[in-house]
This record gives structure tokens, sequence and C-alpha cells, in this order.
């Protein structure tokens, strides 16, 4: 079960809610690919205005580059063949102008 699913996790206001999941979410994407966080900062970004067509035409070449990139195979071995949850991530972190 997820831990999001349990009305434990979430504490007895709305403001406590709102932190607990921004501290839950900060801390997943510290563990995700730097690389991965940054085109989906991109497509975020570039979606913003843009027509269903044209974002779903975005995430679908931005699919096709991700599998491309070595932090997938990466992940995939830390995850599923491992099963280590210790990717060695390409770059180790995010380019020095995210913080």
């Amino acid at each position: 079960m997820s831990k999001f699913a349990d009305p434990r996790f979430w504490g007895d206001t709305i403001d406590r809610a709102i932190a607990t999941f921004a501290q839950a979410a900060l801390a997943d994407l510290g563990r995700a690919s730097p690389h991965s966080v940054e085109v989906t900062l991109q497509l975020f970004a570039a979606g913003q205005w843009s027509s269903l067509g044209a974002a779903l035409a975005r995430e679908l070449e931005a699919a096709r580059a991700i599998l491309r990139h070595p932090d997938f195979v990466e992940g995939v071995r830390a995850v599923l063949v491992d099963k280590t949850r210790d990717p060695a991530w390409q770059p180790a972190a995010p380019p020095p102008d995210r913080p």
C-alpha cells in the first residue's frame, strides 16, 4: 500500500498535509536521475502555453531521448536487475544552475 493512500500519512490539517507531501516529493526527486528531472522541468516550461497536441509530441520525443540516455539502463539495473536501489547517475548531480 502506498504511503499516500494511508490517511495517517497526511496529518490533521491541510497545511500539514501539503508540507508532508512536499517533503516526500522533494525526497523522491533527490533520488531521481538528474537528467530525467531536468527533462521534466523543460517539459513543464515548454508545455505551459502549448496545445495538447504539441505537448504530447514533446512528451513522446522526451521519452525516446530518455530511453537512449545511460540513466535509463542504470535505473533498470539498480531497481529491477540487482535490486540494490543504488543507481550511479550520469551526471551524478543536477547542473550547477539548478538547486
